[in-house]
């Protein structure tokens, strides 16, 4: 499953090189190749990592908390 999943987000990157949007640019970053794909992995990684570390030092006690 994994695997497959990797195959699809890269052949879905691939697609965006070698087929362009061909339509009107209204902001620099529409230039770029594949800008949404990247802009969406990076946001979900920067939100995960950012959740993670919230819930490590401010959600989680330590072990002997209750004692």
């Amino acid at each position: 499953m994994k695997r497959a999943l990797c195959l699809a987000i890269a052949s879905v990157a691939l697609l965006g090189f070698l087929l362009p949007h061909k339509g009107e640019v209204h902001y620099l970053w529409q230039r770029v190749p594949v800008f949404d794909l990247i802009f969406g992995f990076l946001g979900c990684l920067l939100l995960i990592l950012f959740s993670k570390a919230l819930g490590h030092h401010w959600l989680q006690r330590p072990e002997d908390y209750y004692d």
